[in-house]
């Protein structure tokens, strides 16, 4: 398999990186909203949430943008093997 040339990864490794942030920020919502309704409140954030609403809603929430997240990742990955091979994306 062909390495994809430096510029192609220096425009997409930015994209890769801020989609796993996101990714991350997705896994903090459904750890306090798991937390919530496990009624073990987080540290950092003690009175959130405060209710069995707002916990359902945090935790779909991040299960959301993780999955947007991912899916992204998958793209970004995908171009960037389209650009290593030769192929147009």
């Amino acid at each position: 398999m062909n390495q994809p040339s430096q510029p192609a990864l220096s425009r997409l490794m930015p994209r890769i990186l801020a989609y796993s942030l996101a990714d991350l920020f997705g896994l903090f919502c459904v750890v306090i909203g798991i937390g919530g309704l496990l009624d073990k409140p987080m540290m950092i954030l003690a009175n959130f949430p405060r209710s069995t609403a707002e916990a359902y809603v945090c935790a779909a929430g991040g299960i959301v943008v993780m999955l947007w997240a991912m899916s992204r990742m998958v793209r970004e990955v995908r171009q960037l093997r389209n650009l290593s091979s030769g192929k147009n994306p």
